[in-house]
């Protein structure tokens, strides 16, 4: 989904485009990256829309996808996190995630949370609530 990030790195086009259509958007995502959709209903999905359908709105999250190369740039400089970090990952996900993250930190804890998709705690939230209470105490 390559063609997502650049076009949201544009500025000006995503904001013209999509105002106002945020709910096929919101559908689309939902619908593609959880394990069960339903796992988001109706509701949820009306308030994600309307929170992300103004031009302002689209322009601030786009500021994410804009800010990569910097962010790229930045994270060359960092040390590594010296207090424990919990990283939670999808099965699609964990392999990577659980090569490349413990280089990151001194002591990074990784798991994975089976049945899930890139919407975790929406796919599996006792999973989530769970490991989340393992890691904190």
């Amino acid at each position: 989904h390559l063609w997502w990030f650049a076009f949201n790195q544009v500025h000006g086009p995503p904001e013209r485009v999509l105002a106002g259509r945020m709910r096929f958007v919101v559908d689309d995502i939902f619908d593609r990256f959880l394990v069960d959709p339903i796992q988001v209903a109706e509701r949820d999905r009306g308030i994600f829309a309307r929170a992300y359908d103004s031009v302002e709105s689209i322009r601030a999250g786009n500021g994410w996808f804009q800010a990569f190369d910097q962010d790229i740039a930045d994270f060359r400089t960092y040390g590594k996190v010296d207090v424990p970090v919990l990283g939670l990952a999808s099965p699609a996900n964990f392999p990577t995630l659980r090569d490349v993250w413990p280089a990151q930190g001194t002591d990074v804890r990784m798991v994975k949370i089976d049945n899930s998709g890139h919407f975790l705690a929406d796919d599996q939230p006792e999973a989530v609530a769970q490991r989340l209470i393992d890691f904190f105490g």
